[in-house]
């Protein structure tokens, strides 16, 4: 069996508010959207003031396969 290196990343789902260019982008179509991180404290910073599904956004910490990192460019 092959193990894959896995790359720690924070990812933080937001809403963009309903004025915004996004409004309707996103993979939903309803203007929410994942941003991801190398550190905690960046996922942090962004998630503040911002909201998701009308309650405060919130960082969740996920390990990866080293490739899909690379690929969201957090590796």
């Amino acid at each position: 069996m092959r193990t894959e290196k896995t790359v720690t990343c924070y990812c933080v789902s937001y809403h963009v508010a309903d004025d915004h260019p996004q409004a309707y982008g996103g993979a939903m179509g309803d203007g929410s959207f994942t941003a991801r991180f190398r550190t905690e404290r960046d996922a942090e910073d962004f998630a503040r003031g911002k909201e998701y599904y009308g309650k405060p956004a919130r960082v969740s910490r996920d390990e990866v396969p080293k490739r899909i990192a690379q690929r969201w460019g957090v590796a």
